[in-house]
């Protein structure tokens, strides 16, 4: 288990692009399915596209959070 963590530590993310999304509005009987911030757990609004040992992996970040990606 420890070894698994040191490892995800020491995998480099490289940022392949940003896209900004609207968030949609959910009704009362709707599931509520969007997407929340990996960072702080708040409505998301961007979702970055990271290369990761060659796999391409997808996170969501809210508008405060995504800043400190560019």
């Amino acid at each position: 288990m420890a070894l698994a963590v040191i490892d995800r530590l020491c995998m480099e993310k490289t940022l392949i692009s940003v896209k900004e999304f609207p968030v949609p509005e959910v009704g009362r009987r709707q599931k509520d399915k969007r997407k929340r911030c990996v960072l702080c757990g708040n409505l998301a609004s961007h979702e970055a596209i990271f290369r990761v040992q060659g796999a391409s992996l997808v996170e969501w970040y809210c508008g405060a959070h995504v800043k400190r990606l560019k």
